[in-house]
Protein backbone atom coordinates (compact mmCIF):
# COMPACT_ATOMS: atom_id res chain seq x y z
CA UNK A 1 0.00 0.00 0.00
CA UNK A 2 2.69 2.64 1.16
CA UNK A 3 4.36 2.02 -2.61
CA UNK A 4 1.01 2.34 -4.47
CA UNK A 5 0.98 5.68 -2.21
CA UNK A 6 4.15 6.64 -3.20
CA UNK A 7 4.17 5.55 -7.38
CA UNK A 8 1.03 7.69 -7.40
CA UNK A 9 2.35 10.58 -5.58
CA UNK A 10 5.97 10.38 -7.99
CA UNK A 11 3.19 10.37 -11.07
CA UNK A 12 1.33 13.15 -10.03
CA UNK A 13 4.22 15.24 -9.06
CA UNK A 14 6.08 14.80 -12.52
CA UNK A 15 5.92 17.08 -14.90
CA UNK A 16 3.46 16.68 -17.82
CA UNK A 17 5.20 15.52 -20.90
CA UNK A 18 3.79 15.86 -24.38
CA UNK A 19 4.74 12.21 -25.66
CA UNK A 20 3.16 10.43 -27.77
CA UNK A 21 1.11 7.18 -27.00
CA UNK A 22 2.23 3.85 -28.35
CA UNK A 23 -0.71 3.32 -30.14
CA UNK A 24 -0.66 6.96 -32.03
CA UNK A 25 0.79 7.24 -35.64
CA UNK A 26 3.04 9.39 -36.07
CA UNK A 27 2.15 9.84 -39.95
CA UNK A 28 2.34 13.86 -40.93
CA UNK A 29 -1.77 14.69 -41.16
CA UNK A 30 -2.24 18.24 -40.09
CA UNK A 31 -0.78 21.88 -41.68
CA UNK A 32 3.11 22.28 -40.26
CA UNK A 33 3.69 18.38 -40.27
CA UNK A 34 6.88 17.94 -42.35
CA UNK A 35 6.64 14.75 -44.95
CA UNK A 36 9.69 13.52 -47.13
CA UNK A 37 9.33 13.13 -50.86
CA UNK A 38 11.25 10.51 -52.33
CA UNK A 39 12.42 11.32 -55.59
CA UNK A 40 12.01 8.83 -58.15
CA UNK A 41 11.07 10.50 -61.81
CA UNK A 42 12.29 9.52 -65.11
CA UNK A 43 11.66 10.90 -68.72
CA UNK A 44 12.56 10.05 -72.06
CA UNK A 45 11.80 11.97 -75.13
CA UNK A 46 13.22 12.05 -78.87
CA UNK A 47 13.25 14.92 -81.12
CA UNK A 48 14.59 15.46 -84.89
CA UNK A 49 14.37 18.39 -87.00
CA UNK A 50 16.01 19.69 -90.54
CA UNK A 51 16.51 22.34 -92.08
CA UNK A 52 17.75 23.08 -95.78
CA UNK A 53 18.56 26.52 -97.01
CA UNK A 54 20.15 27.99 -99.92
CA UNK A 55 20.72 31.65 -101.44
CA UNK A 56 22.71 33.03 -104.13
CA UNK A 57 23.57 37.01 -104.91
CA UNK A 58 25.09 38.33 -107.98
CA UNK A 59 26.08 41.74 -108.44
CA UNK A 60 27.99 42.84 -111.42
CA UNK A 61 29.03 46.47 -112.46
CA UNK A 62 31.00 47.92 -115.05
CA UNK A 63 32.25 51.62 -116.55
CA UNK A 64 34.27 52.86 -119.25
CA UNK A 65 35.42 56.73 -119.63
CA UNK A 66 37.26 59.37 -121.69
CA UNK A 67 39.08 60.41 -118.46
CA UNK A 68 41.05 57.78 -118.99
CA UNK A 69 40.45 54.35 -117.27
CA UNK A 70 37.93 51.77 -116.98
CA UNK A 71 36.48 50.27 -113.64
CA UNK A 72 34.94 47.40 -112.78
CA UNK A 73 33.24 45.79 -109.83
CA UNK A 74 31.70 42.43 -109.68
CA UNK A 75 30.25 40.89 -106.77
CA UNK A 76 29.75 37.19 -105.78
CA UNK A 77 27.79 36.11 -102.91
CA UNK A 78 26.50 32.68 -102.09
CA UNK A 79 25.18 30.99 -98.84
CA UNK A 80 24.12 27.30 -97.70
CA UNK A 81 23.17 26.83 -95.08
CA UNK A 82 22.27 22.98 -94.04
CA UNK A 83 21.48 21.77 -90.43
CA UNK A 84 20.24 19.08 -88.78
CA UNK A 85 19.43 18.83 -85.28
CA UNK A 86 18.51 15.42 -82.89
CA UNK A 87 17.80 15.22 -79.70
CA UNK A 88 17.86 12.40 -77.40
CA UNK A 89 16.72 13.22 -73.98
CA UNK A 90 16.86 10.83 -71.23
CA UNK A 91 16.30 12.12 -67.38
CA UNK A 92 15.84 10.89 -64.18
CA UNK A 93 15.49 12.57 -61.28
CA UNK A 94 16.24 11.00 -57.79
CA UNK A 95 16.85 11.75 -54.27
CA UNK A 96 14.64 12.90 -51.50
CA UNK A 97 13.17 16.85 -50.00
CA UNK A 98 11.70 17.25 -47.07
CA UNK A 99 8.58 19.65 -47.24
CA UNK A 100 6.09 21.10 -45.34
CA UNK A 101 1.96 20.36 -44.99
CA UNK A 102 0.66 23.67 -45.93
CA UNK A 103 -3.07 22.61 -45.25
CA UNK A 104 -5.04 20.02 -45.25
CA UNK A 105 -8.41 20.01 -47.74
CA UNK A 106 -11.97 18.88 -46.84
CA UNK A 107 -11.33 15.33 -47.78
CA UNK A 108 -8.37 15.30 -45.93
CA UNK A 109 -5.83 15.57 -48.51
CA UNK A 110 -2.51 17.32 -47.39
CA UNK A 111 -1.13 20.19 -49.51
CA UNK A 112 2.78 19.86 -49.54
CA UNK A 113 5.27 22.57 -50.88
CA UNK A 114 8.89 22.28 -50.04
CA UNK A 115 12.04 23.50 -51.72
CA UNK A 116 15.67 22.63 -51.66
CA UNK A 117 18.99 24.84 -53.13
CA UNK A 118 22.28 23.38 -53.53
CA UNK A 119 25.38 25.21 -54.52
CA UNK A 120 27.83 22.76 -56.01
CA UNK A 121 31.26 24.96 -57.72
CA UNK A 122 29.27 28.26 -57.34
CA UNK A 123 26.43 26.75 -59.69
CA UNK A 124 22.75 26.86 -58.00
CA UNK A 125 20.86 24.00 -58.60
CA UNK A 126 17.01 24.54 -57.44
CA UNK A 127 14.63 21.43 -56.79
CA UNK A 128 10.96 22.77 -55.82
CA UNK A 129 8.15 20.39 -55.01
CA UNK A 130 4.37 21.35 -54.61
CA UNK A 131 1.12 18.90 -54.64
CA UNK A 132 -1.70 17.34 -52.95
CA UNK A 133 -0.63 13.72 -50.89
CA UNK A 134 -3.30 11.14 -49.99
CA UNK A 135 -3.09 10.15 -46.27
CA UNK A 136 -3.18 6.84 -47.45
CA UNK A 137 -0.07 7.53 -49.96
CA UNK A 138 2.05 8.87 -46.41
CA UNK A 139 4.29 5.60 -45.79
CA UNK A 140 5.00 4.49 -41.70
CA UNK A 141 8.30 6.28 -41.50
CA UNK A 142 6.79 9.53 -42.89
CA UNK A 143 8.12 9.22 -46.75
CA UNK A 144 5.90 9.50 -49.82
CA UNK A 145 7.22 8.42 -53.07
CA UNK A 146 7.12 11.18 -55.87
CA UNK A 147 4.77 9.35 -58.37
CA UNK A 148 1.95 9.64 -55.73
CA UNK A 149 1.52 12.96 -55.68
CA UNK A 150 -1.64 14.58 -57.38
CA UNK A 151 -1.26 17.53 -59.35
CA UNK A 152 2.63 17.38 -58.76
CA UNK A 153 4.70 20.04 -59.88
CA UNK A 154 8.28 19.01 -59.39
CA UNK A 155 10.83 21.26 -60.70
CA UNK A 156 14.86 21.21 -61.03
CA UNK A 157 17.00 23.45 -62.62
CA UNK A 158 20.34 25.39 -62.31
CA UNK A 159 20.54 29.20 -61.69
CA UNK A 160 21.54 31.31 -64.54
CA UNK A 161 22.46 29.56 -68.17
CA UNK A 162 24.83 30.96 -70.62
CA UNK A 163 23.29 32.75 -73.46
CA UNK A 164 24.21 32.53 -77.09
CA UNK A 165 25.11 36.13 -78.60
CA UNK A 166 24.66 35.52 -82.09
CA UNK A 167 22.50 32.82 -84.45
CA UNK A 168 24.49 30.27 -86.54
CA UNK A 169 25.88 32.33 -89.50
CA UNK A 170 25.42 35.77 -88.21
CA UNK A 171 29.53 36.01 -87.82
CA UNK A 172 30.17 34.75 -91.83
CA UNK A 173 27.46 37.21 -93.52
CA UNK A 174 29.20 40.38 -91.16
CA UNK A 175 33.00 38.89 -92.66
CA UNK A 176 31.17 38.52 -96.11
CA UNK A 177 29.55 42.36 -96.04
CA UNK A 178 32.98 43.67 -94.50
CA UNK A 179 35.21 42.08 -97.23
CA UNK A 180 32.98 43.65 -99.71
CA UNK A 181 33.15 47.54 -98.05
CA UNK A 182 36.89 47.16 -98.01
CA UNK A 183 37.44 45.93 -101.83
CA UNK A 184 35.05 48.85 -102.92
CA UNK A 185 36.74 51.21 -100.80
CA UNK A 186 40.24 49.91 -102.10
CA UNK A 187 39.42 50.13 -105.57
CA UNK A 188 37.90 53.47 -105.01
CA UNK A 189 41.09 54.81 -104.11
Amino acid sequence: MRLLLILSFCALAAPAVDAQSLFSDPKANRAGDILTIVLSERTNAARSSQYDDQSRASLGGSAAGNAGGTFALDATFGQNAEASNRTVQSDLLSGTLTVLVDSVTAQGNLFVTGEKSLNVNGVTHVMKVRGTVRPLDVRYDNTVLSFQIANAHIEYRKAGRAAKWFPTGTATRLGAVALLGAAVFLVAN
